[in-house]
């Protein structure tokens, strides 16, 4: 009580938070933000709120600082974003296409070997339908394994021949969340023509 900011930090530290506690009183606007702080033992993360307090004339009479570590939050994030990209990752590298939709067939996640059968970007698929895209019809295909798997809530499995002659294995798989509401599909492709050729000599 009665110190000041260079009374309790290095003067960089110190002239630092002085200029963003000013411009807060100035702005008359809070401010937040996550700073990052290097322990001894490990990095943690602090939000830092700054709060101007107003007279009842709606003058600045000081300043209201809060901070709450929010490390265990951040590390979390971090952990989703890494587990994001590992998942992109294992299904960018799968020779299979693999697609997940909405309960209205638009794609919302496809990964490479989906989108280089379309010659197409991701960015180009996502929001698309699947059978306007692969099938360039209007709905979907009669016998789409996914809208069956949404339907039923189980595995479904076709086996397809498109008009150019190549043999398809379409697996549909049914997206449940933790309420046990069907919430999507997930169709996973693979070509099998060469197999049905072997089969077939």
């Amino acid at each position: 009580i009665g110190k000041t900011d260079l009374d309790l930090f290095p003067r960089f530290e110190a002239e630092m938070y002085r200029r963003e506690d000013l411009k807060v009183i100035k702005t008359h606007k809070p401010q937040v933000q996550d700073e990052e702080v290097t322990g001894e033992d490990e990095k943690r993360w602090l939000r830092v709120a700054k709060t101007p307090v107003l007279s009842e004339k709606g003058a600045t009479i000081g300043l209201l600082c809060s901070v709450v570590d929010i490390t265990n939050r951040k590390r979390a994030e971090e952990s989703l974003v890494k587990a994001g990209h590992e998942k992109n990752s294992i299904l960018n590298s799968l020779f299979e296409h693999v697609v997940y939709v909405d309960l209205e067939m638009r794609i919302l996640w496809a990964n490479t070997a989906a989108c280089k059968s379309l010659n197409l970007t991701r960015d180009e698929v996502i929001g698309g339908h699947c059978f306007e895209l692969w099938a360039g019809g209007s709905e979907p295909c009669s016998d789409c394994p996914v809208v069956n798997a949404m339907k039923t809530g189980q595995v479904q499995e076709v086996q397809k021949t498109t008009p150019d002659g190549r043999s398809w294995f379409n697996i549909g798989y049914p997206v449940i969340d933790e309420k046990n509401t069907i919430v999507g599909g997930i169709e996973v492709v693979l070509e099998i023509t060469e197999r049905k050729q072997a089969e077939e000599e």
